[in-house]
């Protein structure tokens, strides 16, 4: 044994909400290093969402604050949820 310790694994990344709309839809409000690594922790399970995240989604959509192209959104949300992980909604943060 040479006594090296492996380095710790990278902690989850919680995607925050319209990160999660502005990554789907391919929008330049989120910047390319918060893309790259929104898109590392995915590749590395390891990316988050919160489960209010689809509560807020629909919230801002019947609201006529977002507007997601149906075809475009649900295609790829189901696709990055295949690999994200629900972070439970927590009484202090709710």
């Amino acid at each position: 044994m040479s006594g090296a310790r492996e380095p710790a694994p990278a902690p989850p990344l919680l995607v925050d909400t319209h990160a999660l709309i502005w990554l789907t839809d391919g929008s330049r409000k989120l910047g390319e290093r918060s893309k790259a690594a929104i898109r590392q922790a995915y590749r590395e399970d390891r990316a988050t969402i919160s489960a209010i995240t689809p509560w807020e989604i629909a919230l801002l959509v019947s609201k006529g604050r977002v507007t997601l192209g149906q075809t475009c959104w649900i295609g790829s949300i189901l696709c990055l949820l295949s690999r994200l992980r629900l972070t439970p909604l927590e009484p202090e943060i709710a």
